[in-house]
């Protein structure tokens, strides 16, 4: 289990590159950034909260030509507690508190 993410381009602002980065990676380019653009920085990533009506796709990223994730799920906190790495956990328990208030 993973979180989209990756590397900025030149020039691009990390909110710019968080989108790009789910575009590349799910397909999904309709995200309502409903809880604003707050963000949490993580090791090297900058992760932002947003939700969509799109369901993810498996593409090659556009620039390498390799798929990067062989399946995508969408899944409770809960779940995501169980199966992501440890340091992404932080990510998903600051998302949790953000949009249950």
């Amino acid at each position: 289990y993973d979180l989209p993410k990756g590397h900025l381009n030149f020039g691009e602002k990390p909110l710019e590159g968080a989108i790009r980065e789910t575009s590349e990676e799910t397909g999904i380019t309709d995200l309502d950034f409903r809880w604003g653009t707050k963000s949490i920085i993580l090791s090297t990533c900058q992760f932002y909260i947003a939700a969509t009506k799109q369901d993810p796709q498996i593409i090659q990223n556009p620039k390498t030509k390799v798929f990067e994730h062989d399946d995508f799920e969408w899944v409770p906190f809960e779940k995501a507690h169980e199966k992501l790495e440890h340091w992404l956990k932080l990510a998903i328990l600051w998302a949790e508190q953000i949009t249950k208030g």
